[in-house]
């Protein structure tokens, strides 16, 4: 799967020249989500994504917060 990021720059101003890469797609919830992730809070995001009505949008909300995570985090273990 090639990378969406590759050829983009972050600029104090989007264009179609240089577009900004925006986390979390710009969703307030993954964002949200992300930052308790990144606090190693996993409980609150397997919370969140059980609570999701089906598995398409656990799937989209999963992809989008493990799009941001570089590596693998210390918490994931503890996530079973």
């Amino acid at each position: 799967m090639p990378s969406l990021r590759v050829g983009l720059r972050r600029s104090s101003e989007p264009t179609i020249e240089s577009p900004q890469l925006v986390k979390y797609w710009g969703d307030p919830t993954l964002t949200e989500m992300g930052r308790k992730a990144e606090a190693g809070d996993w409980r609150s995001v397997e919370s969140f994504l059980r609570g999701l009505p089906t598995p398409e949008q656990r799937d989209i909300a999963l992809e989008g917060l493990a799009y941001e995570i570089e590596g693998r985090p210390d918490w994931l273990n503890q996530w079973r």
